[in-house]
């Protein structure tokens, strides 16, 4: 590797490392703390339940119904910021002209 290439790669990290900031890590934690306690939550309601979705009678475990709810609300939640940080960054380009 030639020192132009190394002088790129160390530019990169550096510009990388000045991108993330406080607010950063503590998400990052917060999102961890949240998976943890949601697995302790899981693991410990594994008693079975039924459930009755319209015409449908179903008998599951707690733990699959509370993992499967908090992963739809995690996906509706990213699908919205998505959206909204898509609106966001493209703007009002197609609208009232």
């Amino acid at each position: 590797m030639n020192k132009a290439q190394q002088a790129t790669d160390n530019d990169a990290r550096i510009n990388f490392s000045r991108r993330i900031s406080g607010w950063t890590y503590i998400r990052i934690v917060l999102a961890v703390l949240c998976v943890i306690l949601t697995g302790v939550l899981v693991i410990q309601n594994a008693v079975p339940v039924r459930m009755y979705i319209f015409l449908w009678s179903l008998e599951l475990s707690m733990a699959v119904v509370l993992f499967f709810s908090v992963a739809i609300g995690v996906a509706i939640g990213i699908s919205i910021c998505g959206w909204l940080l898509w609106k966001k960054q493209h703007g009002n380009a197609g609208g009232n002209r």
